[in-house]
Protein backbone atom coordinates (compact mmCIF):
# COMPACT_ATOMS: atom_id res chain seq x y z
CA UNK A 1 0.00 0.00 0.00
CA UNK A 2 1.00 3.31 -0.62
CA UNK A 3 2.08 5.93 2.23
CA UNK A 4 -0.67 8.50 0.77
CA UNK A 5 -0.51 10.75 3.87
CA UNK A 6 3.01 11.17 3.03
CA UNK A 7 1.77 12.26 -0.20
CA UNK A 8 -0.63 14.55 0.97
CA UNK A 9 1.84 16.04 2.94
CA UNK A 10 4.17 17.23 0.35
CA UNK A 11 1.66 19.71 -0.69
CA UNK A 12 -0.16 20.42 2.76
CA UNK A 13 0.97 21.32 5.86
CA UNK A 14 0.26 18.93 8.51
CA UNK A 15 -1.98 21.03 11.17
CA UNK A 16 -3.28 23.55 8.93
CA UNK A 17 -7.15 23.66 7.94
CA UNK A 18 -6.85 22.53 4.83
CA UNK A 19 -5.14 19.60 5.78
CA UNK A 20 -6.88 18.23 8.48
CA UNK A 21 -10.64 19.19 6.83
CA UNK A 22 -8.50 16.85 3.47
CA UNK A 23 -7.46 14.07 5.49
CA UNK A 24 -10.96 13.87 7.12
CA UNK A 25 -13.02 13.98 4.61
CA UNK A 26 -10.57 11.46 2.84
CA UNK A 27 -11.33 9.20 4.73
CA UNK A 28 -14.75 9.33 5.05
CA UNK A 29 -15.44 8.77 1.61
CA UNK A 30 -12.37 5.81 1.85
CA UNK A 31 -14.01 4.02 4.80
CA UNK A 32 -17.29 4.25 2.93
CA UNK A 33 -15.37 3.02 -0.48
CA UNK A 34 -13.99 0.03 1.32
CA UNK A 35 -17.36 -0.96 2.80
CA UNK A 36 -19.24 -0.88 -0.37
CA UNK A 37 -16.41 -2.77 -2.52
CA UNK A 38 -16.50 -5.62 0.26
CA UNK A 39 -20.15 -5.46 -0.11
CA UNK A 40 -19.18 -6.22 -3.77
CA UNK A 41 -16.80 -8.65 -3.69
CA UNK A 42 -19.52 -10.61 -1.59
CA UNK A 43 -21.86 -10.67 -4.32
CA UNK A 44 -19.72 -12.17 -6.36
CA UNK A 45 -17.68 -9.17 -8.05
CA UNK A 46 -14.00 -8.59 -8.45
CA UNK A 47 -12.80 -5.31 -6.97
CA UNK A 48 -9.46 -4.26 -6.22
CA UNK A 49 -10.44 -2.89 -2.22
CA UNK A 50 -6.69 -1.52 -1.28
CA UNK A 51 -6.62 0.52 -4.84
CA UNK A 52 -9.88 1.79 -4.37
CA UNK A 53 -9.32 2.97 -0.52
CA UNK A 54 -5.73 4.29 -1.43
CA UNK A 55 -7.26 5.84 -4.42
CA UNK A 56 -10.23 7.68 -2.20
CA UNK A 57 -7.40 8.87 0.48
CA UNK A 58 -6.21 10.97 -2.97
CA UNK A 59 -8.77 12.00 -4.66
CA UNK A 60 -9.03 15.65 -3.48
CA UNK A 61 -5.91 16.11 -3.48
CA UNK A 62 -5.59 18.85 -6.13
CA UNK A 63 -8.09 21.23 -4.52
CA UNK A 64 -5.19 23.37 -3.07
CA UNK A 65 -4.91 25.02 -6.56
CA UNK A 66 -8.15 26.26 -6.63
CA UNK A 67 -9.89 28.85 -4.89
CA UNK A 68 -12.77 27.77 -2.37
CA UNK A 69 -12.38 29.85 0.67
CA UNK A 70 -15.23 28.13 2.07
CA UNK A 71 -13.14 24.81 2.74
CA UNK A 72 -9.75 26.93 3.46
CA UNK A 73 -8.15 26.64 -0.54
CA UNK A 74 -6.97 29.85 -1.94
CA UNK A 75 -5.83 28.76 -4.77
CA UNK A 76 -6.60 30.74 -8.78
CA UNK A 77 -8.10 27.71 -10.59
CA UNK A 78 -11.83 27.22 -10.47
CA UNK A 79 -12.63 24.60 -8.26
CA UNK A 80 -14.12 22.44 -10.58
CA UNK A 81 -11.03 21.28 -12.24
CA UNK A 82 -9.53 20.62 -8.89
CA UNK A 83 -9.90 16.62 -10.42
CA UNK A 84 -7.59 17.10 -13.35
CA UNK A 85 -5.31 18.83 -11.07
CA UNK A 86 -4.93 15.70 -8.85
CA UNK A 87 -4.73 13.79 -12.30
CA UNK A 88 -1.69 15.63 -13.11
CA UNK A 89 -0.19 15.76 -9.32
CA UNK A 90 -0.68 11.60 -9.15
CA UNK A 91 0.46 11.25 -12.60
CA UNK A 92 3.97 13.09 -12.10
CA UNK A 93 4.06 10.73 -8.86
CA UNK A 94 4.06 7.58 -11.35
CA UNK A 95 0.35 6.93 -10.04
CA UNK A 96 -1.87 6.69 -13.16
CA UNK A 97 -4.73 4.63 -12.06
CA UNK A 98 -5.33 6.74 -8.95
CA UNK A 99 -4.74 9.78 -11.08
CA UNK A 100 -7.71 8.97 -13.27
CA UNK A 101 -10.31 8.41 -10.17
CA UNK A 102 -8.74 12.13 -9.26
CA UNK A 103 -10.31 13.24 -12.87
CA UNK A 104 -13.55 11.27 -12.80
CA UNK A 105 -15.23 11.37 -9.74
CA UNK A 106 -16.24 15.20 -9.93
CA UNK A 107 -19.91 15.02 -9.82
CA UNK A 108 -21.06 11.63 -11.00
CA UNK A 109 -18.57 11.74 -13.82
CA UNK A 110 -18.67 14.03 -16.50
CA UNK A 111 -19.31 13.72 -20.51
CA UNK A 112 -17.73 15.37 -23.34
CA UNK A 113 -21.29 16.93 -23.86
CA UNK A 114 -22.13 18.22 -20.63
CA UNK A 115 -18.72 20.43 -21.07
CA UNK A 116 -19.69 21.64 -24.11
CA UNK A 117 -23.57 22.26 -22.76
CA UNK A 118 -22.45 23.96 -19.85
CA UNK A 119 -19.75 25.48 -21.09
CA UNK A 120 -17.21 24.34 -18.57
CA UNK A 121 -13.77 25.86 -18.21
CA UNK A 122 -12.26 21.67 -18.65
CA UNK A 123 -10.45 19.88 -21.39
CA UNK A 124 -12.64 18.51 -23.83
CA UNK A 125 -12.64 14.76 -23.38
CA UNK A 126 -15.01 12.80 -21.18
CA UNK A 127 -14.22 12.73 -17.61
CA UNK A 128 -16.29 9.11 -16.75
CA UNK A 129 -15.93 6.74 -14.63
CA UNK A 130 -15.43 3.24 -15.96
CA UNK A 131 -14.00 0.64 -13.25
CA UNK A 132 -15.59 -0.41 -10.75
CA UNK A 133 -13.14 1.33 -8.31
CA UNK A 134 -13.88 4.17 -10.06
CA UNK A 135 -17.30 4.56 -9.54
CA UNK A 136 -17.60 3.04 -6.12
CA UNK A 137 -15.12 6.07 -5.57
CA UNK A 138 -17.18 8.32 -7.23
CA UNK A 139 -20.31 7.13 -5.57
CA UNK A 140 -18.67 7.44 -2.07
CA UNK A 141 -17.22 10.71 -1.88
CA UNK A 142 -20.82 12.43 -3.01
CA UNK A 143 -22.48 11.35 0.57
CA UNK A 144 -19.61 13.87 2.50
CA UNK A 145 -19.46 17.45 1.97
CA UNK A 146 -16.17 19.48 2.70
CA UNK A 147 -17.95 22.23 3.85
CA UNK A 148 -20.13 20.04 6.49
CA UNK A 149 -17.92 17.49 7.90
CA UNK A 150 -19.42 15.43 10.04
CA UNK A 151 -22.77 14.83 8.30
CA UNK A 152 -23.21 11.75 5.96
CA UNK A 153 -25.94 13.36 2.86
CA UNK A 154 -29.48 10.67 2.35
CA UNK A 155 -29.36 9.97 -1.38
CA UNK A 156 -32.36 12.87 -2.15
CA UNK A 157 -29.45 15.60 -0.93
CA UNK A 158 -27.18 13.85 -3.63
CA UNK A 159 -29.32 13.79 -6.06
CA UNK A 160 -30.40 17.29 -5.66
CA UNK A 161 -26.58 18.72 -5.47
CA UNK A 162 -25.88 16.63 -8.89
CA UNK A 163 -28.68 18.64 -10.29
CA UNK A 164 -25.92 21.27 -11.22
CA UNK A 165 -24.11 18.99 -13.24
CA UNK A 166 -27.05 18.49 -15.57
CA UNK A 167 -29.40 15.50 -15.88
CA UNK A 168 -26.61 13.19 -17.19
CA UNK A 169 -24.87 13.32 -13.80
CA UNK A 170 -28.30 12.69 -12.05
CA UNK A 171 -29.03 9.65 -14.52
CA UNK A 172 -25.28 8.05 -13.65
CA UNK A 173 -25.37 8.84 -10.23
CA UNK A 174 -28.73 6.34 -10.26
CA UNK A 175 -27.05 4.09 -12.06
CA UNK A 176 -24.45 3.88 -9.57
CA UNK A 177 -26.97 3.55 -6.55
CA UNK A 178 -28.57 0.72 -8.29
CA UNK A 179 -25.57 -1.26 -8.29
CA UNK A 180 -24.02 -0.15 -5.20
CA UNK A 181 -26.81 1.26 -2.67
CA UNK A 182 -27.95 -0.26 0.55
CA UNK A 183 -31.56 -1.60 0.47
CA UNK A 184 -33.69 0.30 2.86
CA UNK A 185 -37.47 0.04 4.22
CA UNK A 186 -37.89 3.29 2.07
CA UNK A 187 -36.13 1.38 -1.43
CA UNK A 188 -38.18 -1.57 -0.27
CA UNK A 189 -41.57 -0.23 -0.11
CA UNK A 190 -41.42 3.12 -0.31
CA UNK A 191 -42.80 6.14 1.79
CA UNK A 192 -43.96 5.63 5.04
CA UNK A 193 -47.39 7.47 5.34
CA UNK A 194 -47.35 10.11 8.30
CA UNK A 195 -51.03 10.31 8.95
CA UNK A 196 -54.34 7.67 9.17
CA UNK A 197 -56.14 7.16 5.87
CA UNK A 198 -59.54 8.51 6.14
CA UNK A 199 -62.58 6.10 6.95
CA UNK A 200 -64.49 4.62 4.32
CA UNK A 201 -66.97 2.16 3.83
CA UNK A 202 -65.95 -0.35 0.60
CA UNK A 203 -68.50 -0.95 -1.69
CA UNK A 204 -70.65 -3.88 -1.89
CA UNK A 205 -72.56 -5.74 -4.21
CA UNK A 206 -74.08 -9.03 -4.87
CA UNK A 207 -71.79 -9.79 -7.96
CA UNK A 208 -68.51 -8.66 -5.89
CA UNK A 209 -69.57 -11.01 -2.95
CA UNK A 210 -69.87 -13.89 -5.03
CA UNK A 211 -66.23 -13.28 -6.42
CA UNK A 212 -64.58 -12.43 -3.59
CA UNK A 213 -66.40 -14.98 -1.20
CA UNK A 214 -64.09 -18.06 -1.74
CA UNK A 215 -60.61 -15.97 -1.90
CA UNK A 216 -62.02 -14.30 1.43
CA UNK A 217 -63.10 -18.12 3.11
CA UNK A 218 -58.99 -19.32 1.70
CA UNK A 219 -57.52 -15.86 3.44
CA UNK A 220 -59.72 -16.38 6.63
CA UNK A 221 -58.65 -19.94 7.28
CA UNK A 222 -54.70 -19.15 6.56
CA UNK A 223 -54.83 -15.95 8.64
CA UNK A 224 -56.92 -18.46 11.46
CA UNK A 225 -54.04 -20.88 11.40
CA UNK A 226 -51.13 -18.83 11.48
CA UNK A 227 -51.83 -16.88 14.22
CA UNK A 228 -52.85 -19.79 16.25
CA UNK A 229 -49.66 -20.73 15.19
CA UNK A 230 -48.26 -17.96 16.71
CA UNK A 231 -50.21 -18.61 19.93
CA UNK A 232 -49.21 -21.89 20.35
CA UNK A 233 -45.21 -20.82 19.95
CA UNK A 234 -45.70 -18.28 22.23
CA UNK A 235 -47.30 -20.97 24.73
CA UNK A 236 -44.19 -22.87 23.82
CA UNK A 237 -42.05 -19.70 24.90
CA UNK A 238 -43.60 -18.91 28.14
CA UNK A 239 -45.52 -21.64 29.28
CA UNK A 240 -49.54 -20.10 29.04
CA UNK A 241 -52.22 -21.59 27.39
CA UNK A 242 -54.13 -19.13 24.60
CA UNK A 243 -57.75 -19.30 24.32
CA UNK A 244 -57.64 -20.00 20.80
CA UNK A 245 -61.59 -18.72 20.39
CA UNK A 246 -60.69 -15.52 22.18
CA UNK A 247 -57.80 -14.95 19.54
CA UNK A 248 -59.84 -15.77 16.33
CA UNK A 249 -62.66 -13.59 17.76
CA UNK A 250 -60.56 -10.92 17.97
CA UNK A 251 -58.99 -11.01 14.71
CA UNK A 252 -62.48 -11.34 13.22
CA UNK A 253 -62.88 -7.91 14.73
CA UNK A 254 -60.22 -6.45 13.44
CA UNK A 255 -59.75 -7.61 10.33
CA UNK A 256 -63.58 -6.42 9.76
CA UNK A 257 -62.39 -2.91 10.79
CA UNK A 258 -59.23 -2.43 9.31
CA UNK A 259 -61.00 -1.93 5.69
CA UNK A 260 -62.82 0.73 6.87
CA UNK A 261 -59.29 2.61 7.28
CA UNK A 262 -57.61 0.71 4.42
CA UNK A 263 -56.06 -2.17 5.93
CA UNK A 264 -55.46 -5.51 4.72
CA UNK A 265 -56.04 -8.58 6.37
CA UNK A 266 -53.84 -9.05 9.99
CA UNK A 267 -52.39 -11.94 11.89
CA UNK A 268 -50.64 -12.93 14.56
CA UNK A 269 -46.93 -12.61 13.58
CA UNK A 270 -44.41 -15.14 14.60
CA UNK A 271 -41.56 -13.45 14.64
CA UNK A 272 -42.94 -10.20 16.03
CA UNK A 273 -44.53 -12.22 18.82
CA UNK A 274 -41.27 -14.01 19.62
CA UNK A 275 -39.52 -10.91 19.73
CA UNK A 276 -41.84 -9.20 22.12
CA UNK A 277 -41.31 -12.65 24.64
CA UNK A 278 -37.76 -12.54 24.66
CA UNK A 279 -37.41 -8.75 25.72
CA UNK A 280 -39.94 -9.61 28.64
CA UNK A 281 -43.20 -9.40 27.29
CA UNK A 282 -45.53 -11.89 28.04
CA UNK A 283 -48.93 -10.17 28.33
CA UNK A 284 -51.75 -8.66 26.21
CA UNK A 285 -50.52 -5.25 27.88
CA UNK A 286 -47.32 -6.22 25.09
CA UNK A 287 -49.14 -5.97 22.28
CA UNK A 288 -51.18 -3.09 23.17
CA UNK A 289 -47.71 -1.40 23.60
CA UNK A 290 -46.49 -2.77 20.27
CA UNK A 291 -49.28 -1.39 18.30
CA UNK A 292 -49.12 1.99 19.97
CA UNK A 293 -45.21 2.05 19.03
CA UNK A 294 -45.90 1.55 15.65
CA UNK A 295 -48.47 4.03 15.01
CA UNK A 296 -46.43 6.75 16.85
CA UNK A 297 -43.44 5.65 14.26
CA UNK A 298 -45.43 6.51 11.43
CA UNK A 299 -47.09 9.59 12.67
CA UNK A 300 -43.88 10.80 13.83
CA UNK A 301 -40.56 9.15 12.70
CA UNK A 302 -42.09 7.89 9.24
CA UNK A 303 -39.90 9.78 7.96
CA UNK A 304 -36.64 8.90 9.33
CA UNK A 305 -37.71 4.65 9.31
CA UNK A 306 -37.42 4.92 5.83
CA UNK A 307 -33.33 4.61 6.30
CA UNK A 308 -33.43 1.91 8.21
CA UNK A 309 -31.23 -0.59 6.10
CA UNK A 310 -33.19 -3.94 5.28
CA UNK A 311 -29.97 -5.51 6.24
CA UNK A 312 -30.36 -4.26 9.66
CA UNK A 313 -34.25 -5.75 10.12
CA UNK A 314 -32.59 -8.76 8.91
CA UNK A 315 -29.95 -9.42 11.64
CA UNK A 316 -32.60 -9.04 13.88
CA UNK A 317 -34.74 -11.45 12.20
CA UNK A 318 -32.01 -14.01 12.23
CA UNK A 319 -31.50 -13.54 16.12
CA UNK A 320 -35.23 -13.77 16.58
CA UNK A 321 -35.18 -17.13 14.43
CA UNK A 322 -33.13 -18.79 16.26
CA UNK A 323 -34.12 -18.27 19.48
CA UNK A 324 -37.82 -19.45 18.34
CA UNK A 325 -36.33 -22.38 16.77
CA UNK A 326 -36.22 -24.54 19.70
CA UNK A 327 -33.26 -26.15 18.84
CA UNK A 328 -33.44 -28.40 21.69
CA UNK A 329 -36.75 -29.57 20.83
CA UNK A 330 -35.93 -30.36 17.22
CA UNK A 331 -32.76 -32.75 18.47
CA UNK A 332 -35.25 -34.10 20.73
CA UNK A 333 -37.22 -34.95 18.02
CA UNK A 334 -34.67 -35.94 15.73
CA UNK A 335 -34.19 -39.02 17.98
CA UNK A 336 -38.06 -40.12 18.05
CA UNK A 337 -39.99 -41.87 15.67
CA UNK A 338 -39.20 -42.30 12.15
CA UNK A 339 -42.77 -40.33 10.65
CA UNK A 340 -42.19 -37.53 13.13
CA UNK A 341 -38.82 -36.94 11.57
CA UNK A 342 -40.78 -36.80 8.24
CA UNK A 343 -43.03 -34.42 9.29
CA UNK A 344 -40.59 -32.36 10.67
CA UNK A 345 -38.28 -32.10 7.22
CA UNK A 346 -41.12 -31.88 5.21
CA UNK A 347 -42.61 -28.90 6.54
CA UNK A 348 -39.50 -27.70 6.83
CA UNK A 349 -38.06 -27.71 3.24
CA UNK A 350 -41.23 -26.50 2.10
CA UNK A 351 -41.45 -23.41 4.57
CA UNK A 352 -38.10 -22.60 3.78
CA UNK A 353 -38.51 -23.08 -0.61
CA UNK A 354 -42.54 -22.13 -1.01
CA UNK A 355 -44.58 -20.55 2.11
CA UNK A 356 -45.30 -21.16 6.18
CA UNK A 357 -49.05 -21.61 5.32
CA UNK A 358 -48.12 -24.12 2.32
CA UNK A 359 -45.67 -25.95 4.81
CA UNK A 360 -49.06 -25.82 7.20
CA UNK A 361 -51.17 -27.55 4.78
CA UNK A 362 -48.94 -29.58 3.81
CA UNK A 363 -47.71 -30.93 7.49
CA UNK A 364 -51.22 -31.40 8.89
CA UNK A 365 -51.50 -33.65 5.47
CA UNK A 366 -48.52 -35.96 6.22
CA UNK A 367 -49.09 -35.84 10.31
CA UNK A 368 -52.93 -37.41 8.95
CA UNK A 369 -51.55 -39.83 6.77
CA UNK A 370 -48.81 -41.28 9.46
CA UNK A 371 -51.57 -40.82 12.29
CA UNK A 372 -54.75 -41.75 10.71
CA UNK A 373 -54.03 -45.58 11.07
CA UNK A 374 -53.15 -45.28 14.96
CA UNK A 375 -56.54 -43.11 15.77
CA UNK A 376 -59.32 -44.20 17.68
CA UNK A 377 -62.78 -43.62 17.92
CA UNK A 378 -62.46 -42.59 21.45
CA UNK A 379 -59.76 -40.77 23.20
CA UNK A 380 -60.45 -39.18 26.55
CA UNK A 381 -58.64 -38.33 29.37
CA UNK A 382 -60.90 -38.90 32.83
CA UNK A 383 -60.12 -38.14 36.66
CA UNK A 384 -60.30 -40.99 39.26
CA UNK A 385 -63.62 -40.10 39.81
CA UNK A 386 -64.25 -41.46 36.15
CA UNK A 387 -65.81 -38.16 35.49
CA UNK A 388 -66.07 -37.72 31.44
CA UNK A 389 -63.38 -34.59 30.61
CA UNK A 390 -63.49 -35.14 26.54
CA UNK A 391 -66.64 -36.17 25.77
CA UNK A 392 -65.46 -39.45 24.68
CA UNK A 393 -67.26 -42.77 25.58
CA UNK A 394 -65.38 -45.56 27.48
CA UNK A 395 -66.66 -49.03 28.48
CA UNK A 396 -67.22 -49.44 32.23
CA UNK A 397 -65.04 -51.60 34.35
CA UNK A 398 -64.85 -52.80 38.11
CA UNK A 399 -61.55 -51.58 39.98
CA UNK A 400 -61.29 -51.89 44.14
CA UNK A 401 -61.64 -48.28 45.74
CA UNK A 402 -58.16 -46.77 46.03
CA UNK A 403 -56.68 -44.96 48.97
CA UNK A 404 -56.20 -41.69 47.45
CA UNK A 405 -55.13 -38.51 49.98
CA UNK A 406 -55.21 -35.24 49.54
CA UNK A 407 -53.04 -33.41 47.41
CA UNK A 408 -52.65 -36.11 45.01
CA UNK A 409 -54.72 -36.01 41.73
CA UNK A 410 -54.89 -38.99 39.51
CA UNK A 411 -55.92 -38.59 35.62
CA UNK A 412 -56.55 -41.35 33.22
CA UNK A 413 -55.86 -40.91 29.79
CA UNK A 414 -58.06 -43.42 27.19
CA UNK A 415 -56.52 -43.47 23.79
CA UNK A 416 -53.62 -41.92 22.01
CA UNK A 417 -52.17 -38.65 23.27
CA UNK A 418 -51.27 -37.75 19.99
CA UNK A 419 -51.55 -34.19 17.74
CA UNK A 420 -55.15 -34.31 18.19
CA UNK A 421 -55.84 -34.75 21.49
CA UNK A 422 -52.58 -32.70 22.99
CA UNK A 423 -55.11 -29.63 23.60
CA UNK A 424 -57.53 -31.62 25.50
CA UNK A 425 -54.53 -33.49 27.73
CA UNK A 426 -53.51 -29.95 28.43
CA UNK A 427 -57.09 -28.45 29.82
CA UNK A 428 -57.04 -31.25 31.80
CA UNK A 429 -53.27 -31.36 32.78
CA UNK A 430 -54.21 -27.13 34.26
CA UNK A 431 -57.00 -28.10 36.27
CA UNK A 432 -55.45 -30.90 37.69
CA UNK A 433 -52.46 -28.79 39.37
CA UNK A 434 -54.92 -26.87 41.53
CA UNK A 435 -54.50 -27.50 45.22
CA UNK A 436 -52.64 -30.18 44.65
CA UNK A 437 -48.94 -31.81 44.74
CA UNK A 438 -48.65 -34.80 43.59
CA UNK A 439 -50.54 -35.48 39.50
CA UNK A 440 -50.50 -39.17 38.92
CA UNK A 441 -50.98 -39.67 34.99
CA UNK A 442 -52.63 -43.01 34.68
CA UNK A 443 -51.65 -44.49 30.98
CA UNK A 444 -53.15 -48.34 30.88
CA UNK A 445 -55.23 -47.10 27.77
CA UNK A 446 -52.98 -44.87 26.19
CA UNK A 447 -51.78 -47.37 23.35
CA UNK A 448 -49.52 -44.56 21.35
CA UNK A 449 -47.73 -41.48 21.59
CA UNK A 450 -46.06 -39.09 19.14
CA UNK A 451 -43.92 -36.18 19.28
CA UNK A 452 -47.06 -33.76 19.96
CA UNK A 453 -47.57 -35.69 22.85
CA UNK A 454 -44.15 -35.67 24.10
CA UNK A 455 -44.34 -32.02 23.84
CA UNK A 456 -47.55 -31.44 25.90
CA UNK A 457 -45.69 -34.03 28.55
CA UNK A 458 -42.89 -31.58 28.75
CA UNK A 459 -45.10 -28.78 28.94
CA UNK A 460 -47.18 -30.21 31.30
CA UNK A 461 -43.87 -31.14 33.65
CA UNK A 462 -42.76 -27.35 33.06
CA UNK A 463 -45.74 -26.01 34.27
CA UNK A 464 -46.35 -28.35 37.34
CA UNK A 465 -42.29 -27.25 38.22
CA UNK A 466 -43.60 -23.89 38.84
CA UNK A 467 -46.70 -24.94 40.88
CA UNK A 468 -44.94 -27.51 43.15
CA UNK A 469 -46.02 -30.10 41.55
CA UNK A 470 -44.42 -33.68 40.72
CA UNK A 471 -45.79 -36.07 38.19
CA UNK A 472 -45.74 -40.24 38.53
CA UNK A 473 -46.74 -42.05 35.22
CA UNK A 474 -48.56 -44.91 35.72
CA UNK A 475 -48.80 -48.42 33.61
CA UNK A 476 -47.37 -47.09 30.31
CA UNK A 477 -47.22 -49.48 27.07
CA UNK A 478 -44.55 -50.30 25.46
CA UNK A 479 -44.51 -47.73 22.64
CA UNK A 480 -44.98 -44.74 24.76
CA UNK A 481 -42.29 -46.06 27.03
CA UNK A 482 -39.73 -46.67 24.01
CA UNK A 483 -40.65 -43.36 23.00
CA UNK A 484 -40.15 -41.56 26.50
CA UNK A 485 -36.54 -43.24 26.60
CA UNK A 486 -35.65 -41.98 22.75
CA UNK A 487 -36.44 -38.13 23.67
CA UNK A 488 -34.56 -38.14 27.53
CA UNK A 489 -38.96 -38.01 28.99
CA UNK A 490 -37.75 -40.50 31.32
CA UNK A 491 -35.03 -38.82 32.46
CA UNK A 492 -36.97 -35.53 32.84
CA UNK A 493 -40.19 -37.06 34.70
CA UNK A 494 -37.75 -39.52 37.00
CA UNK A 495 -37.26 -43.20 36.48
CA UNK A 496 -38.00 -43.66 40.17
CA UNK A 497 -41.64 -41.71 39.23
CA UNK A 498 -42.73 -44.22 36.13
CA UNK A 499 -44.83 -46.80 38.15
CA UNK A 500 -46.30 -50.40 36.83
CA UNK A 501 -49.32 -49.86 37.66
CA UNK A 502 -52.01 -47.65 39.74
CA UNK A 503 -51.10 -48.90 43.43
CA UNK A 504 -47.27 -48.14 43.19
CA UNK A 505 -47.72 -45.16 41.95
CA UNK A 506 -50.26 -44.31 44.37
CA UNK A 507 -47.73 -45.73 46.83
CA UNK A 508 -45.07 -43.77 44.91
CA UNK A 509 -47.20 -40.21 45.82
CA UNK A 510 -47.35 -40.94 49.42
CA UNK A 511 -43.69 -41.14 50.04
CA UNK A 512 -43.30 -37.83 47.96
CA UNK A 513 -45.67 -36.40 50.51
CA UNK A 514 -44.15 -37.01 53.01
CA UNK A 515 -40.80 -36.24 52.26
CA UNK A 516 -42.16 -32.52 51.21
Amino acid sequence: MIDFLSIISKYYKPGDPDYELLVKHSTQVALLTRQLCQRYQAGGGEVDIEFAFEAAMLHDIGIFRTYAPGIFCCGKEPYIKHGIIGREILESLGLPRHALVCERHTGSGISKQDIIDQHLDLPLRDMLPISIEEKVVCYADKFYSKSRITRCKPIAKVRNSLSKFGEGSIKRCDELTAGLKTDTIGSRYGQIPSMLPAPSLPAFSIEQIKALFPTAVSIAVLAAIESLLSAVVADGMIGSKHDSNTELIAQGIANIASPIFGGIPATGAIARTATNIKNGGKTPVAGIIHAVVLLLIMLLLGKFAVYIPMAALSAVLINVAWNMAGIPAVKALLSGQKSDIAVLSVTFLITVFIDLTVAIEVGLGFAAFFFIKKMIDVSEIQSNSRDDITGGIRESSEEPEFDIPQNIMIYEIDGPLFFGTVRKFELAVERAGVNNKVLILRMRHMIYLDAGGIRALEQAKAACDRRGVTIVISGIHTQPYMLFEKTGMADKIGRDNICANITAAITRAKTILNEQ
